[in-house]
């Protein structure tokens, strides 16, 4: 087999496929890409066995063939190339493979690899004759996810449903949400579609996060293989596929506070972030912990008195009662992050129960859990 392709789109789809590929692992195959080249052009594929990678190039071959390459060294030699050129493909009757580089000025480089018989190598789960459903997010819409409801998902493998990112249809809403138990963002967007829930492995957010171009969608299908569920992403160029964790997530509706949840005060978003950044630094050093004290219409935020010093920082509020709490610093600054309006509302019934912070959106909502003193 012997192929020529541009260099540039060579490089894209290998670098696009060695993102799923393993670092390292007890199965070799796996720390290797598959290259193959049919009727339909090159693919390149990655996997971990827990998600694969696809990228292909829509060229005609002459001649069909497949091996695997050591990933992280072909990756590593593509990216030292000339940037512009053709790559030119040939294996021999032994497996090796050997690829060339012209840079269209007289310059070539070269080099041989040993591979690895493309039989091993594991296919990509296929969608079964169940039901599947498929639906399109645009780079916005998946962004807003990304930002909003999934940046605060579980740590711990005890709890591993809560290291996933939910997605879940519930007919004419969509709703987004991640959760570890001390904190939760959810985000529901308007969306007809069938009924379904996907708990989506945290891997499989980075790729298409990393992957999806800006101006472009994804094309999401949620479905089954071998009665598992299994999630296909399509991307220009590029399709992710992705085992989905088996469990059930807890019924985040429950844990947001109800409307009525007493407000504490209205703050200037970016006053009341800039405010607890400035304290945040003194409050790592005791388990990021502040105190948020409301009292007339002044906010005041505070660090615990530590080895290091204290830290004192206060805003002008709105519509607030006298009232004090204590939070971890990172989790408030994280969804005043995510909130996109000017101003977030901060609600909680007792220093002992979830708060509530929202902004003019109502298809947003993060609850955060208080320190309790000890």
């Amino acid at each position: 087999m012997q192929l020529t392709y541009d260099h540039q789109q060579i490089l894209s789809c290998v670098q696009a496929a060695r993102r799923a590929a393993a670092g390292s692992t007890t199965l070799p195959i796996l720390t290797h890409l598959h290259i193959e080249a049919n009727d339909k052009g090159l693919r390149v594929s990655g996997t971990d066995l827990e998600t694969w990678v696809e990228a292909s190039i829509p060229l005609v071959a002459d001649k069909h063939g497949a091996c695997c390459v050591p990933a992280r060294y072909f990756e590593e030699y593509l990216e030292a190339m000339p940037g512009k050129g053709e790559t030119t493909f040939q294996i021999n009757k032994k497996g090796r493979l050997a690829v060339s580089v012209a840079d269209g000025k007289g310059a070539k480089c070269a080099m041989k690899f040993n591979t690895l018989p493309s039989k091993e190598y594991p296919a990509p789960p296929r969608f079964g004759d169940g039901d599947t459903t498929t639906f399109e997010l645009s780079f916005a819409e998946w962004t807003e996810l990304c930002r909003r409801a999934w940046f605060c998902p579980g740590r711990d493998d005890a709890r591993a449903v809560l290291t996933n990112a939910l997605l879940e249809s519930r007919g004419d809403i969509l709703v987004g949400a991640t959760t570890n138990s001390q904190r939760l963002a959810m985000l529901k967007m308007p969306r007809k579609m069938p009924q379904f829930t996907a708990l989506i492995p945290p891997d499989a957010v980075k790729l298409v996060t990393a992957l999806l171009p800006e101006n472009a969608a994804v094309n999401i299908t949620i479905g089954s293989y071998q009665s598992n569920p299994l999630l296909r992403a399509q991307l220009p160029g590029i399709t992710i596929w992705s085992r989905l964790y088996s469990g059930t997530y807890p019924a985040v509706d429950r844990v947001v506070p109800a409307a009525d949840t007493a407000v504490r005060f209205i703050a200037n978003r970016e006053e009341f972030l800039a405010s607890l950044k400035r304290v945040a630094p003194m409050a790592r050093v005791v388990l990021g912990k502040v105190l948020l004290t409301v009292n007339g219409l002044a906010l005041t935020i505070t660090s615990a008195e530590n080895e290091i010093g204290a830290a004192s920082d206060s805003i002008t509020v709105t519509d607030s009662r006298d009232w004090t709490a204590a939070f971890d610093a990172r989790f408030l600054i994280d969804a005043a992050s995510a909130s996109d309006g000017e101003f977030i509302t901060f609600a909680q019934d007792r220093e002992d129960r979830p708060a509530l912070i929202s902004d003019y959106n109502a298809r947003w909502a993060a609850v955060i859990m208080p320190i309790m003193a000890a």
